[in-house]
């Protein structure tokens, strides 16, 4: 196995010693920029600091003000500082070392370095896992942060050959897909050292209809039917965010296909919204519909990888009772305005509701049939606010064009490679050995199914704890799914 980088933020610190020297693929708050290509991770990528600072100053007062307004509670407090861009460079030493690059790109070394978070708030002393044999399997893969996030990890040493890629898409005909198909191919190509090729295949499913959610499961429980030891990774990372309330049915409850009561979301017509099937209830259908599959390749020696793309918007949810007002089967009593940005939140509340209650059943299931504790791993990443994703696509003109063209310069957002690379540690890192674990069990390191988060804080990516509130397990079955439990009962 072999060794991987700690993440690591800056410090004031003298001069490096011999003892401090720092080794590994460099800085995760930087990365791809700090990689070094021999590894064969990625390409350096400096910061633009050549004449262009009338354009920073100018980009950073606009982002600023356009996103306290636009995006009012969806990114934490920020201090605005007229400093040049910093960026970080390599060193054949393997120390990687920060400097200021002044007006003309003349890089003068300052005497601060990078050092390692501690060990109780960063993934220290983690190593990056070699996988014999992996199989991928993701939804929301063809574009945006899943496609960066694919990209990044197709390129990484963790993976090793054969590996295979399963995009489930929506429709698998349209150009772009197939243009993410020849991209990610062609990148698994360059970066692999040997000659073999990607294994891809793409399968249709639209996480908006349950009955294409169970037909796509269907299919992949004979496709990860294998006892080969390896490692299988769900990339679980597809949203959408809708600037309406609109519902959608299952079609396989009407015709009577499968059977289960009505929940808070679902009515007796197997009506719900939208935003919530999409958001929470599809996936976890999916992953409910393969956990006999998961539990039988664990006891055979295979990993499982779940990896839940999060929201830190999930945190800005400040009353409860909003998850009955948007989401509700029953909106007779709604009475909070429908919101794209509040009600994107709220789906990313349950979505967090909807991954814990997932972990307690998987380590309810998985105890009683002997699996082996730590084969299978539950990961939330929450790669921090991206502004160039699709998500605002049904927002008005001035939004869209804010987030494509101003709030990418401001200084509390997320750069779309940087948030790939974000995805892809979650994918292949290993979990610390010591968390602090809460009352459902999420973060225990004893549990059958282990279980993290990893967020991003002042530009680096380090292990974190879940809204606490996302901790109660009555809430969390209140928001289960009864689909969940049909599809786990006839899977």
């Amino acid at each position: 196995m072999a060794s991987g980088p700690p993440f690591l933020t800056e410090a004031r610190v003298g001069k490096p010693s011999s003892e401090r020297a720092l080794q590994g693929l460099g800085d995760a708050r930087s990365q791809p920029d700090s990689i070094d290509s021999s590894a064969g991770w990625g390409r350096k990528r400096l910061a633009d600091n050549s004449g262009h600072a009338w354009r920073r100053v100018a980009a950073r007062k606009a982002g600023l003000c356009l996103g306290l307004c636009l995006c009012s509670g969806a990114v934490p407090r920020c201090r605005v500082q007229e400093k040049s861009h910093r960026f970080v460079r390599p060193h054949s030493a393997g120390l990687t070392k920060s400097t200021r690059a002044p007006p003309h790109g003349r890089h003068q070394p300052t005497k601060r370095r990078l050092v390692p978070l501690p060990p109780s708030s960063s993934p220290a002393n983690t190593h990056w896992r070699r996988i014999m044999a992996t199989r991928i399997i993701a939804t929301g893969g063809h574009s945006g942060l899943g496609f960066e996030a694919l990209k990044t990890l197709l390129a990484s040493p963790a993976l090793r050959t054969p590996c295979s890629l399963t995009l489930l898409v929506r429709d698998p005909t349209a150009s772009r897909v197939v243009q993410a198909r020849d991209r990610l191919v062609a990148q698994y190509r360059t970066a692999s050292r040997t000659s073999s090729t990607l294994d891809l295949h793409i399968e249709p499913l639209d996480l908006a209809s349950l009955s294409s959610v169970r037909q796509a499961a269907s299919a992949l429980q004979h496709q990860l039917a294998d006892s080969a030891q390896g490692t299988d990774i769900l990339l679980l990372n597809a949203a959408v965010a809708k600037s309406s309330r609109e519902t959608v049915v299952d079609t396989d409850k009407v015709s009577g296909a499968v059977h289960y009561p009505s929940d808070r979301m679902e009515d007796a017509n197997g009506r719900v919204e939208e935003t919530a099937c999409v958001n929470h209830v599809a996936h976890l259908v999916l992953v409910s519909m393969l956990a006999p599959t998961i539990a039988k390749n664990a006891q055979n020696g295979r990993h499982t990888r779940i990896v839940f793309t999060g929201s830190a918007l999930h945190r800005s949810l400040k009353d409860i009772t909003d998850l009955d007002s948007f989401f509700a089967a029953s909106t007779e009593d709604e009475t909070k305005a429908w919101t794209l940005r509040e009600t994107y939140a709220a789906s990313k509340f349950l979505q967090m509701l909807g991954v814990r209650a997932l972990r307690r059943r998987l380590e309810e299931d998985f105890e009683k049939q002997d699996v082996p504790r730590g084969r299978v791993e539950v990961v939330v990443v929450q790669p921090g606010f991206v502004p160039q994703t699709q998500l605002c696509r049904e927002s008005g003109l001035m939004t869209r064009l804010a987030m494509s063209y101003i709030l990418p310069w401001a200084p509390f957002t997320t750069r779309l490679e940087d948030a790939g690379t974000y995805i892809a540690n979650a994918c292949t890192i290993d979990l610390p050995p010591s968390q602090t674990e809460q009352q459902d069990g999420f973060h225990s390191t004893e549990a059958v199914v282990q279980s993290a988060l990893l967020e991003v804080h002042a530009k680096s990516q380090r292990f974190g704890t879940l809204d606490a509130r996302t901790a109660d397990v009555q809430l969390q079955d209140k928001w289960w799914p009864a689909a969940c439990d049909a599809s786990w009962n006839n899977s």
